[in-house]
């Protein structure tokens, strides 16, 4: 019996291994996401190098692939000929995949991201030349120190006192002033180039030109670090204090942008910098719709906006200005130095450019603030001006008056045809210098000898 209850026992501690073996293995046959995208079998005829950098870049967000397709539908309308069965089966996959998930929003898995480039790869090998590495370009061009320092920016007096008084601690931090400013720069080299051009022309002249000079001599600068001393090391941190406000011009881009889509169906992929200001608040966004009316399609237009308003209110009583900005509020504060400060820069010098949906709300929003506060402050100053007896009043007499409303009409006088119409010349007359008595300027039988037979 004993022997019985043993063999029971290590049956049944066999079921539940068997039974957690089947619960463990449970996941790995589930089924894959809806919007994955199935990864090939035979990933060996690509680079595994190249997938890995688009992989990469996959994990920014689907904005990211829309990109890639868009530019891997452009090469291949250009040359369609040179796309054999295999390059089209792959553009077949990416375009179907790009048609199902179509303004959903979502977040690539490993396989997804990894098939994805799989594909982009082999559609590149339709156009191989295109691809092939310049080994020109690869040869970096030795510049020496004295070379590169002749393109660093030009410094005012007062940023020298800076550097000088910050010499010191930049130079203790040396090793860990070029591994930030490797992270910084690396942050800003996958953007966009009109994206980031834009990003650097919101800063201040010194700040852009040591931002400029950062990211353009940036291997240059890598290369020569051990031969920088204590001046060159001071200007590295003026361009790391310049790159640091590159990156929050970024940040609060990126975070506006993302709170602005979460109202719209679809999302736009390019992100811009007119986004890039004081957030809107999220009740607000809820009458997304009723912001956008606020906001032209055309830059141009809203450029001749910020004009008018600026005109408006340089024109009204400062003491009125001063007045109604004490009754703002923090968020009707926020937007009227934003909208008669910032806005006119964020709009970038592309005046024909078209607002997508996400900035037609942000400049929307700001625009129902501030316009509304503008007609404030112009019709309060001239109340100030009249109630305060400043206001000049022209001195009008009855008679006066009365000819000015009566102008040119018969009997009245003061007009340019008085005196009973005699100045007046009659239209159906040869002698125009003639006149009449009626108000037509002719004869006074002029209605009784008219004939009206077959008038009607």
């Amino acid at each position: 019996m004993e022997m019985n209850n043993e063999e029971e026992e290590e049956q049944g501690s066999a079921e539940e291994k068997e039974e957690a073996a089947e619960v463990k293995t449970e996941p790995e046959n589930k089924e894959p996401p809806e919007f994955a995208l199935p990864l090939p079998e035979d990933l060996s005829q690509v680079s595994e190098e190249e997938m890995k950098k688009t992989e990469d870049l996959l994990v920014k967000g689907k904005f990211v692939a829309d990109k890639y397709f868009n530019e891997v539908g452009l090469i291949r309308g250009r040359f369609t000929d040179r796309f054999g069965e295999q390059h089209e089966e792959s553009y077949t996959v990416l375009q179907e995949f790009m048609e199902k998930i179509k303004g959903k929003r979502i977040k690539f898995d490993d396989d997804t991201r990894k098939s994805f480039a799989y594909h982009i790869e082999v559609c590149k090998q339709a156009i191989p030349e295109l691809f092939e590495t310049d080994v020109n370009m690869e040869v970096t061009k030795e510049v020496d120190l004295a070379t590169l320092l002749k393109k660093a920016p030009r410094l005012t007096l007062d940023t020298l006192n800076e550097m000088i008084a910050a010499g010191p601690k930049v130079v203790k931090d040396k090793q860990s002033l070029l591994k930030e400013l490797t992270e910084l720069v690396e942050k800003v080299k996958g953007l966009d180039l009109s994206f980031r051009h834009s990003l650097a022309d919101m800063l201040l002249r010194e700040d852009k030109e040591c931002w400029l000079f950062l990211f353009d001599n940036f291997d240059a600068i890598v290369s020569l670090f051990d031969q920088f001393g204590k001046s060159e090391l001071v200007l590295l941190g003026m361009c790391k204090t310049a790159a640091l406000k590159v990156i929050e011009f970024l940040d609060t881009c990126n975070e506006n942008w993302a709170a602005l889509g979460e109202v719209l169906e679809e999302k736009s992929t390019a992100v811009s910098t007119v986004v890039c200001g004081p957030s809107v608040p999220k009740d607000e966004l809820e009458n997304h719709k009723d912001l956008m009316e606020h906001c032209t399609s055309s830059r141009s237009s809203v450029h001749q906006t910020i004009s008018d308003l600026r005109r408006k209110e340089g024109g009204a009583d400062p003491v009125a200005v001063k007045f109604i900005k004490t009754t703002m509020s923090d968020n009707e504060l926020v937007s009227y130095n934003f909208v008669l400060k910032e806005l006119a820069q964020r709009l970038g010098k592309a005046m024909v450019k078209i607002f997508v949906p996400e900035e037609k709300i942000f400049v929307g929003y700001h625009l129902s603030k501030v316009k509304p506060i503008v007609e404030k402050m112009s019709e309060l100053a001239m109340s100030r001006k009249l109630l305060e007896g400043r206001y000049i009043f022209k001195d009008h007499q009855h008679g006066k008056w009365h000819d000015n409303r009566h102008r040119g009409g018969g009997g009245g006088g003061g007009g340019r045809f008085s005196g009973g119409g005699k100045n007046r010349p009659e239209p159906w007359n040869s002698n125009r210098n003639s006149g009449g008595g009626n108000r037509f300027g002719g004869q006074k039988s002029f209605s009784r000898s008219f004939n009206h037979s077959g008038s009607y």
